[in-house]
């Protein structure tokens, strides 16, 4: 089940949005004040944050940033009252997702913003699953050897493989290892993803 937490120091702001967002089967808590929000995210570990930007202890920017600063991926979603929309853009600067208007005249707004934001949280954590269990799939390769030689070898795949280039030319006599090369160049760099392919040339025409 989807976890929202709510700090907002207004009572019917936690009322109407705990029904609404429970209606959507979402589990909520809500907070009243900067310092117990802060706790109950480290506590709870929310899905999404529904953040008043006016708190009786602390503004709704500072808030952000602790949370952020504890959380880089954490999801927050800011409440502005009238004429607060330039504070509200620039918390979406320092990584809001979105922001909601008091009063909230538009109920089917206010889910669909929550919504929103929790799938995008639910691709996000999607993709980073997928290339973990990617991660484990990759075949480990290794340049092994201390000579010289070889570590200039590695600190040049290393370097290459950080390239933006889609071809590289490796020269070396038969069995010296030009594919054990390649092999790391590939799943070293960006693209280790994919599939590496060995294509014997010679055997082509």
């Amino acid at each position: 089940m989807d976890r929202v937490l709510v700090i907002d120091d207004e009572l019917s702001i936690q009322t109407l949005l705990g029904r609404v967002l429970a209606q959507s089967g979402r589990e909520i808590a809500t907070v009243g004040s900067g310092r117990d929000g802060l706790k109950a995210a480290a506590d709870l570990a929310p899905d999404v944050v529904v953040l008043d930007l006016r708190l009786p202890d602390a503004s709704g920017l500072e808030v952000l940033r602790a949370l952020r600063m504890r959380d880089p991926e954490m999801a927050v979603v800011i409440v502005t009252g009238y004429g607060e929309i330039g504070t509200a853009v620039e918390a979406m600067k320092q990584g809001a997702k979105d922001y909601l208007e008091k009063p909230f005249d538009n109920l089917d707004k206010l889910r669909l913003c929550i919504s929103r934001t929790l799938e995008d949280v639910g691709a996000r954590r999607a993709l980073q699953r997928l290339q973990q269990l990617q991660a484990r799939k990759l075949p480990q390769i290794a340049l092994v050897g201390d000579s010289p030689a070889t570590r200039a070898l590695r600190d040049a795949v290393h370097r290459l493989a950080g390239s933006e280039a889609d071809t590289f030319l490796i020269l070396g006599e038969s069995g010296t290892g030009k594919e054990v090369v390649a092999s790391c160049l590939h799943y070293e760099s960006p693209r280790r993803t994919f599939a590496f392919v060995d294509v014997n040339c010679a055997a082509i025409g």
